[in-house]
């Protein structure tokens, strides 16, 4: 990446035209909107830390988000017109990830279709074994 010389690849990426690509490798890409990381077990340290830093890096990003694999919950990034970002996180199926600059509407719910996964508020309730 141009601001910190960091490549990285996230798990997902929208882009709006015109894109950008490094001259210097086709497969990277300079000007992303949008970028989605799977959190697992080895990454989760690392994609919420230097690599969450590291995309608000990016100029032309607006969104950043972090889905869970192990909980329904979603955390939403989001680049303000001051440069502050916002964090909004979605922790049940019935949210609603928006992405309204983009005029995107995204169920929790499809993102985690087909996968029987607590939800972050449930995790809570549930009698711990002794």
């Amino acid at each position: 990446m141009e601001q910190t010389g960091l490549i990285t690849y996230p798990d997902m990426a929208i882009i709006c035209p015109p894109e950008r690509r490094d001259p210097a490798n086709a497969d990277t890409l300079l000007n992303p909107r949008v970028v989605v990381e799977i959190l697992s077990p080895t990454t989760e340290e690392y994609d919420q830390g230097m690599k969450l830093e590291h995309y608000k890096c990016i100029s032309s990003l607006t969104h950043i988000i972090l889905v869970r694999q192990d909980q329904a919950q979603v955390d939403h990034y989001q680049r303000k017109a001051s440069e502050d970002w916002l964090r909004t996180t979605c922790t049940t199926r019935a949210s609603i990830l928006r992405l309204a600059d983009l005029g995107l509407d995204v169920p929790v719910a499809e993102i985690y279709d087909k996968l029987d996964l607590l939800e972050a508020d449930e995790e809570a309730e549930q009698p711990q074994a002794r």
